[in-house]
């Protein structure tokens, strides 16, 4: 390979790589995290978060034709070292459900890791319960060595591996169906 083309190919990596980069947030304005902090009650650590979520249209009329929609709220927790990668103290992955029916016309919300379940007369009462502040139990404070600091992260995502197989193939190749938020950082202790 001689010099010119060597530095064609280089180029042709950059600008490739400027593209992704430049694309790649465009899906993740659908859902954000507006806020998150971390409080300790009775010796647990809870993060406290606010979202705002927007469905797009693809995902409104899914849901109105009996699609469940799964969000994912994934929290993580690290402890930051100066010379060496962040090390990983806990992950935690908190999924919800959000279905309509048309004959009661009410939307349901189901926590799926403790299958409560709460129903709401509009879309947006229902997204308004998603958005709210949530106090997840996040990590046990013995867990954490005093005086040493610790950084949070978290994020909430459409689970689109959770539809239903018809609707599959959309959610991976169309924008519509990508929605996730960045990851939102925060300091714990």
């Amino acid at each position: 390979m001689t010099m010119h083309s060597s530095g064609r190919f280089c180029l042709h990596i950059v600008l490739g790589a400027l593209l992704l980069l430049a694309s790649a947030p465009a899906w993740s304005g659908l859902f954000k995290v507006q806020q998150a902090s971390s409080e300790l009650r009775d010796g647990i650590y809870h993060v406290q978060a606010r979202f705002d979520l927007r469905l797009s249209k693809a995902m409104r009329s899914a849901l109105e034709n009996g699609v469940t929609l799964v969000f994912a709220i994934e929290v993580e927790i690290e402890h930051p070292r100066r010379f060496w990668l962040n090390e990983g103290v806990a992950h935690l992955e908190q999924r919800y459900a959000l279905s309509y029916h048309p004959l009661t016309e009410q939307y349901l919300v189901t926590d799926l890791n403790t299958e409560i379940q709460k129903n709401f007369h509009s879309l947006g009462a229902a997204l308004e319960y998603l958005n709210r502040d949530s106090a997840l139990p996040t990590i046990d404070a013995d867990l954490l060595k005093p005086g040493v600091r610790y950084i949070g992260y978290i994020r909430i995502s459409l689970v689109r591996s959770a539809l239903p197989l018809a609707l599959k193939v959309k959610a991976y190749s169309q924008k519509a169906w990508r929605a996730a938020s960045d990851w939102k950082r925060w300091r714990i202790q």
